[in-house]
């Protein structure tokens, strides 16, 4: 029988193949890739040969260019379901299969919890003065009574109106779909898109990157926003215009 070979790509921590039984594979040979390979050409030239591609979610990108230069590859795979660093029209185009695993959905939503309470205690801050032979650095700020501006109430979107809910904050949301009724069912004050923006102290965006959602987080947004308000983005980073965001 023919060795099919596998390669395992961008898995830094050198997890992938305890997390799973391999070795069952009979006629296999898998190769673990831990550093980022930083060029299309570099990617090429490592991955000739290869029948199997696993990515991890979307740190390496195959765009057509990519997957019209790997003649031997049968199968792409995916951590989690949506991977916008593959293009899937090229890939079917060439008879490549790409498949994408099960996927969880609160890692997202307790990491931007995560990051509003950092931001409200300054926890990174107070850390790096400590370890760095200070102490008190500044105050921490009260998350009760705040407003929580949620960017799409889906399943995401609903986690953190809980939490947002639990910690005693005001929760306001839109989202282009979102209904009176869907906001009323979570206990939530459906507002306008520019209402959003301008009352929102914590403003949390939990979207899905399309060709909608790209970029419309922009300047004119970003100037509704108080001056004191912080943005959290554990979606997509291109749902909000970076060069806007740093001006």
């Amino acid at each position: 029988a023919m060795t099919t070979r596998i390669a395992i790509l961008d898995d830094y921590f050198n997890k992938a193949l305890e997390s799973a039984p391999w070795d069952s594979l009979s006629d296999c040979e898998t190769k673990v890739f831990d550093t980022y390979i930083d060029s299309e050409d570099k990617v090429v030239a490592a991955l000739q040969g290869f029948q199997v591609i696993a990515c991890m979610r979307e740190r390496t990108r195959f765009p057509a260019a990519v997957i019209n230069r790997l003649p031997d590859l049968k199968l792409l795979l995916t951590t989690g379901h949506r991977n916008a660093a593959i293009d899937t029209q090229a890939a079917r185009a060439r008879g490549i299969d790409v498949c994408g695993t099960g996927t969880v959905g609160f890692p997202a939503g307790e990491h931007a919890v995560a990051l509003m309470l950092a931001l409200a205690k300054r926890i990174p801050w107070e850390d790096r003065t400590m370890k760095s032979g200070g102490w008190q650095h500044d105050f921490s700020e009260r998350l009760g009574g705040k407003t929580l501006g949620v960017l799409g109430l889906g399943r995401l979107g609903k986690y953190i109106t809980r939490v947002g809910m639990a910690l005693d904050m005001k929760v306001i949301a839109w989202g282009r779909s979102l209904t009176e009724e869907a906001a009323v069912a979570e206990g939530v004050t459906r507002v306008d898109r520019d209402q959003l923006f301008r009352e929102s102290d914590y403003l949390s965006l939990q979207v899905v990157l399309s060709d909608e959602t790209r970029g419309m987080v922009g300047a004119s947004e970003l100037a509704l926003m108080k001056p004191s308000a912080y943005l959290i983005n554990t979606a997509r980073g291109p749902v909000c215009d970076e060069a806007a965001l740093v001006d």
